[in-house]
């Protein structure tokens, strides 16, 4: 997970990482968990971001999209 490392050097305060949803289930909370072990400073949430592009039709469908979805599992905090 070297990319998670990376991640983790390069970013600061509150961030958000979208992973794509095909990666392996676990995945989003490996991310985290290096993230903090790396920079226990940064709060950081992780979220899937599914993939409507269809095999074979990816560009064509790019352009035609409607919109975008992603789910974390973060904290709700109340307001002030």
């Amino acid at each position: 997970m070297a990319a998670a490392e990376e991640i983790a050097h390069s970013i600061y305060g509150y961030t958000v990482v979208l992973t794509k949803s095909t990666v392996p289930v676990g995945t989003n909370r490996k991310i985290r968990d290096i993230v903090a072990a790396t920079n226990p400073q940064v709060k950081l949430d992780v979220a899937s971001n599914p993939e409507f592009l269809r095999e074979g039709a990816a560009i064509g469908d790019s352009y035609a999209l409607t919109g975008s979805l992603s789910a974390s599992k973060m904290a709700v905090r109340p307001r002030p």
